[in-house]
């Protein structure tokens, strides 16, 4: 991962990173890219999903719009420093 590559993949992300920050970022995502080659170079038979023991035919709902109320804002999830929790934090 080049400099440039970096910075234009925080500036999409919205991220602000510190060169130390983007050093480290640029070696992790290239070990990631990495191994996603070696997985890509092994030679895995694709297989279909087996649903032959799903009880009943997956049903999906259709997406539709609508406006939110003021109701709706009670639901949603707690805030924390301007931030919803939407997880438990990890320990």
């Amino acid at each position: 991962m080049t400099q440039q590559d970096i910075e234009h993949l925080a500036k999409l992300a919205r991220l602000k990173l510190d060169s130390e920050t983007e050093k480290k970022f640029a070696e992790q995502l290239s070990r990631v890219i990495e191994y996603v080659e070696v997985i890509d170079q092994q030679n895995i038979p694709e297989q279909e999903a087996d649903l032959s023991n799903a009880k009943e035919p997956i049903e999906l709902r259709e997406d539709k719009s609508r406006q939110f109320s003021s109701d709706d804002l009670g639901k949603l999830p707690p805030k924390k420093e301007g931030k919803f929790i939407v997880s438990p934090p990890l320990n």
